[in-house]
């Protein structure tokens, strides 16, 4: 997942920031990316330079969370790897309330495949 800030300058502080006590600067955002994983996903990891703050079970899938800290104009990207061990099946992609659809890069028996999660997609093994 990419996360671009885009603070644009002239902001009140009670908008933009900095909170008081947090230890940011002006447009600096301070959060938690999180993914829903199916339930039966396996060595899932977050090679990324974030911390894991959340990962357990919520409902049929398990739920990932690592930290983000993005200041104002700049992008960062956070990546979830997961293996899900059936030989063959399927699973869906379905678009979340994001400003912004994220995008996925699958990799399978069939090859490599990109697409943005703004309408369902069927991703099959």
């Amino acid at each position: 997942m990419t996360f671009t800030n885009r603070t644009p300058p002239g902001q009140s502080p009670f908008i933009a920031g900095p909170f008081p006590g947090l230890g940011t600067i002006y447009g600096e955002y301070v959060g938690i990316a999180t993914v829903n994983l199916p339930g039966y996903a396996r060595d899932i990891s977050s090679p990324s330079n974030s911390s894991v703050v959340t990962s357990g079970r919520e409902g049929p899938t398990i739920l990932e969370g690592a930290t983000i800290d993005i200041l104002a104009g700049s992008t960062r990207s956070i990546t979830f790897n997961f293996v899900l061990p059936e030989a063959h099946g399927a699973m869906t992609v379905v678009p979340s309330a994001r400003i912004g659809p994220a995008t996925w890069h699958v990799v399978g028996p069939a090859g490599a495949t990109t697409f943005e999660d703004d309408i369902p997609h069927t991703i099959s093994w």
